[in-house]
C-alpha cells in the first residue's frame, strides 16, 4: 500500500492519553506537542461535544452533514474558508448509470454496463468493490439531490463516460453567482466558517474530536465528537505533495484547475492518526489551458473552440490523438518539454478562453474571453503571426519540422488516408490561412482520484488496513470513490463525492449515536 505522505509523529499519543468525557464547555491542559498534561501547560478550550463533526462544506461534506442530521445526530460542520460551499458551485456534471434521465433521452444503460466499461474509462478494473457500490447507487444519488432542489439537466452527448452518455448536467450551475449553495440551506445543525482544523483529539486510539484555529481571531480550541468525517478536498494545489506522488510532474510548468482550497488541508490530520493511502498518484491532469495573463499565480485559462487544430511538441511533431484533450488521458502521452496547440484560419473565429468560476472577479469578468483580449493582456503563452514559420519562431518550435507536420496533416484531407493517431478527421479541418496562432499549453492539475485509504463504509484505514475508530472520510480527500477505483479519472466525479458523503454521514451517525 502506498503511503499518502511521509510519516510524522502523531500530535497526540493514543497510548498515554487519559480517558475523558467531552461534554459542555471546559478547558483541557496541553503542552506544546498537544499531548494532554494534567500538571500544567497551555489551556485549550474544548467548547462542547457533538455526535458528528464534519470538516469541509463541499459536496461530500454537505452530503455527510445532511445525512447525519437526518439520522438524528447533532452535527457541527466546519469550513476553513469565510464563505462555505464553493465546491457545491463548481460541480456541474454528475456521472451516473441507469438513470431515469438517460431513459427519457432514449439512452439504454445500467450500472452493470458501466462497470464493464470502467477499465476503458479509468484504466482500472470495474471489479473493485468501490466501483460497484458507486455505480449501483449513482442514480439514487441524483434522485436524492433532486429531492433537495437540484435540477438534473440533459444527459451530455459526450462520451467521457464510456460508450453511452452518462454525464448528467447539474442545474445549480445555471446561475453561477451564489448557486449551488442552496443545498447548505437545508442543513439545520451548527455551521462555523473561518475555522481551520489541525490535529485530532484521540482517546485510546479513537478519534473523539478535532483541534481547530479561528483564522480571524487566532483563537485555538477543540470540539469533541462521537465521530469525525473529513471532507477537506484534494491536494493538487500543494506542489510538494503532487511531485511526491507523481514525479513525472517534477520540473513541468503547470497551472491549477482546482479551487483554491484544494491544498491538502486535511493531510496533517491524517498524518497524526497514521492513516494509510490508496493510489494517491492517480491525479486528474488536463492539457487544454494556458496561464491566465491577468493572474499572478499559475492559474488556468481554458482554451475553448478551435478543436480542429493539432498538438505538437517543441520538436514540431504530433504525439497523440488531439481528441484526448477532452479527457485526462492526454497527459500520459505528453512528450518531454513544452506542448503547443497550432491553429489557423477560420479555427480562430471560434477560439475563446474561459476562466474558472472561482477566479471570476466581482463583478464577474465575462465568462468567455476572446483571442484579441488575451493577446491584449500580453500573454506569454499565445503567439500570433501571418505565417506558420514566424509563429513557430516566436513560440520556439522547430520550424522545418513543424512545416512538415502541418503539410502531412493537410495531405491527409486530400488523400483520405487514416490519421496515424486514429483521430476522426470529420471533426477537424486543414490548417491554412493568413493568420496563425500557437498556444503553449500547460498541464492543469484538476483532481485527485486517489487519496486516504477507506473502506466501503467510509472508515479511514491505517497503514495496516485497519479502521481507525471514529474517523471517516469522503470526497476528493478519499480519491472520489470509497475503497478506491477512480483510476486515471472520470468526468462527472462530483456525483461520487455526494455518494461518498452520504455513506460517511450515515456511518458516522450510526457509530456515534447510542
Amino acid at each position: 500500500m502506498l503511503l499518502l505522505l511521509a510519516c510524522a509523529e502523531p500530535a497526540w499519543d493514543p497510548v498515554d492519553a487519559p480517558r475523558r468525557e467531552w461534554s459542555g464547555s471546559e478547558s483541557l491542559r496541553a503542552d506544546d506537542t498537544g499531548r494532554p498534561d494534567d500538571t500544567g501547560g497551555a489551556r485549550l478550550l474544548v467548547d462542547g461535544r457533538w455526535d458528528v463533526i464534519v470538516v469541509g462544506t463541499g459536496p461530500a461534506g454537505t452530503a455527510a452533514a445532511l445525512t447525519a442530521r437526518a439520522a438524528g445526530a447533532t452535527v457541527l460542520l466546519l469550513e476553513r474558508e469565510d464563505e462555505p460551499g464553493l465546491g457545491l458551485v463548481l460541480g456541474g456534471r454528475g456521472f451516473a448509470a441507469g438513470t431515469t434521465w438517460q431513459e427519457m433521452h432514449g439512452v439504454a444503460d445500467s450500472p452493470e454496463a458501466a462497470q464493464r466499461e470502467w477499465e476503458s474509462i479509468t484504466g482500472v478494473s470495474g471489479d473493485m468493490p468501490g466501483v460497484r457500490e458507486f455505480l449501483d447507487a449513482s442514480a439514487d444519488t441524483l434522485t436524492w439531490l433532486e429531492g433537495y432542489g437540484m435540477r438534473i439537466g440533459d444527459v451530455s452527448g459526450e462520451r467521457d463516460g464510456g460508450l453511452v452518455p452518462r454525464v448528467h448536467g447539474l442545474g445549480w450551475l445555471e446561475t453561477p453567482a451564489g448557486s449551488g449553495r442552496e443545498l447548505l440551506a437545508w442543513f439545520d445543525g451548527d455551521l462555523r466558517t473561518g475555522i481551520e482544523v489541525g490535529a485530532p483529539l484521540l482517546e485510546d486510539g479513537a478519534v473523539v474530536g478535532v483541534r481547530w484555529t479561528d483564522l480571524a481571531t487566532g483563537l485555538e480550541g477543540a470540539s469533541g465528537a462521537g465521530a469525525v468525517v473529513l471532507a477537506t478536498g484534494g491536494f493538487v494545489r500543494n506542489l510538494d505533495e503532487v511531485v511526491r506522488v507523481a514525479p513525472a510532474l517534477a520540473g513541468r510548468r503547470v497551472v491549477f484547475e482546482a479551487n483554491p482550497s484544494s491544498d491538502g488541508g486535511g493531510l496533517p490530520f491524517l498524518r497524526a492518526v497514521g492513516a494509510g493511502a490508496l493510489s494517491p498518484e492517480n491525479l486528474g491532469v488536463y492539457v487544454h489551458s494556458i496561464r491566465d495573463p491577468w493572474m499572478s499565480e499559475s492559474e488556468s485559462l481554458l482554451a475553448m473552440g478551435g478543436e480542429g487544430g493539432i498538438l505538437v511538441s517543441a520538436a514540431g511533431e504530433r504525439f497523440a490523438n488531439e481528441d484526448l484533450g477532452r479527457s485526462f488521458d492526454l497527459f500520459d502521452a505528453l512528450p518531454e518539454g513544452e506542448v503547443y496547440a497550432v491553429l489557423a484560419g477560420n479555427l480562430l473565429d471560434s477560439l475563446l478562453f474561459s476562466r474558472p468560476y472561482y477566479n471570476w472577479s466581482d463583478p464577474p469578468n465575462p465568462e468567455r474571453l476572446t483571442l484579441d483580449e488575451v493577446l491584449g493582456a500580453a500573454s506569454e503563452d499565445v503567439f500570433e503571426a501571418d505565417t506558420l514559420e514566424d509563429a513557430a519562431v516566436y513560440a520556439g518550435i522547430d520550424v522545418a519540422q513543424l512545416v512538415a507536420t502541418v503539410d502531412a496533416w493537410n495531405l491527409g484531407f486530400e488523400t483520405g488516408l487514416p490519421d496515424p493517431f486514429e483521430r476522426d478527421l470529420a471533426e477537424a479541418t486543414p490548417l491554412v490561412g493568413d493568420r496563425w496562432v500557437v498556444l503553449r499549453l500547460a498541464p492543469g492539475l484538476g483532481k485527485n482520484f486517489g487519496g486516504v485509504a477507506t473502506d466501503l463504509e467510509a472508515h479511514v484505514l491505517d497503514e495496516a488496513g485497519a479502521p481507525i475508530p471514529g474517523l471517516y472520510a469522503a470526497g476528493e480527500v478519499a480519491g472520489m470513490l470509497l475503497g478506491g477505483g477512480g483510476g486515471g479519472g472520470f468526468s462527472g466525479s462530483v456525483n461520487a463525492c455526494y455518494w461518498g458523503g452520504r455513506v460517511a454521514g450515515a456511518s458516522a451517525a450510526a457509530f456515534a449515536l447510542p
